[in-house]
């Protein structure tokens, strides 16, 4: 794992900040190849030109960023300034969707935040993960599924991509292969317009070598390696899983999305399920599918339904809430 990306149960965090600042100085042409080494990106070939399956990650709670250095102990990371396990951070994050439930009935069973939250979403109440924001991010995505992060802005708080072959960044990126049967010929078709495009003269007028950069860097497949950033809520990203189980989708699509949807899972079991339970099938050269294949089959936290009433269950500061 990258040294700007911290596993912590299942979970991703990505110090963009330091990810970010670690391709300083690096020439425009080279730095998404870079940044995707970096973050530790799994290539099929030694020259890193042929990605076999990107990074995706939590990069921000609530729009504070996630830090963490070789000072951060295990387990934990910093969000803004205060440094904790992610439990600790999330559990704020169940008080916040705890405090949208008040509102509704004025705590009229004296709850606790995190009580009225479990009471919440026993009822069905999605709504309230609106409050909970994510800031992820996706590094090494085929281009060719671009246009789905796209129809995802519609949803999303903000979506930021990689200025599309208007840039010198994307004369040479690596390129996304979804089957290891087609890498050589992935890359020979690649390493052939690659060597056409960057021998290109390109205009010294910076107006017209943008130009030029967008007609020739077009030419370059449509998998190109890409990187964005998502800020979302957890109710849209929720919604959004659904199309794990949409067998018209890309694999590239479905690849992407179960990478983030098992990360959530694994953070709020009462709200998501495991990919596999869409039916989605990792394949097994990826470098995750042990992990995927071990978690297999896991079921979703079921809370209690014994209790319906909002009204009901154990008050705040009871002893029954307290065990």
């Amino acid at each position: 794992m990258s040294e700007f990306v911290r596993r912590i149960e299942g979970v991703n965090y990505i110090d963009a900040e330091r990810l970010w600042a670690s391709i300083e100085g690096v020439p425009l042409a080279d730095r998404l190849r870079q940044l995707m080494i970096n973050a530790g990106v799994a290539f099929f070939d030694e020259g890193k030109r042929a990605v076999k399956e990107p990074i995706v990650g939590i990069s921000g709670l609530g729009g504070f960023p996630i830090h963490f250095d070789e000072t951060t102990p295990e387990g934990k990371i910093r969000v803004g300034i205060a440094e904790g396990t992610p439990e600790q951070h999330f559990n704020e994050l169940k008080k916040t969707r705890g405090f949208a439930g008040f509102i509704t009935t004025a705590n009229s069973g004296d709850k606790s935040p995190e009580a009225m939250d479990d009471m919440t979403t026993r009822l069905g109440h999605a709504s309230k993960l609106r409050t909970t924001m994510l800031d992820t991010m996706f590094i090494g995505y085929s281009g060719g599924i671009e246009p789905n992060f796209g129809r995802l802005y519609k949803y999303a708080t903000h979506l930021g991509v990689t200025t599309f072959a208007r840039i010198a960044a994307q004369s040479a990126p690596p390129i996304a292969v979804q089957d290891p049967a087609y890498v050589d010929v992935a890359l020979a078709a690649y390493e052939a317009l690659k060597g056409i495009i960057t021998g290109q003269v390109l205009p010294k007028d910076r107006a017209e070598r943008l130009d030029a950069l967008e007609d020739i860097n077009g030419l370059l497949p449509k998998n190109a390696a890409l990187a964005c950033m998502v800020d979302a809520d957890l109710n849209t990203w929720r919604m959004m899983m659904s199309i794990l189980s949409d067998k018209g989708q890309e694999r590239a699509w479905h690849g992407v999305m179960a990478l983030l949807n098992d990360q959530l899972f694994a953070l709020f079991p009462e709200h998501f399920k495991h990919s596999s339970a869409h039916g989605y099938e990792m394949p097994a050269h990826l470098p995750s599918h042990a992990e995927w294949s071990a978690k297999r089959g896991a079921v979703p936290t079921v809370i209690d339904t014994s209790r319906t009433q909002m009204n009901e269950g154990p008050a705040r500061g009871t002893n029954a809430e307290k065990q």
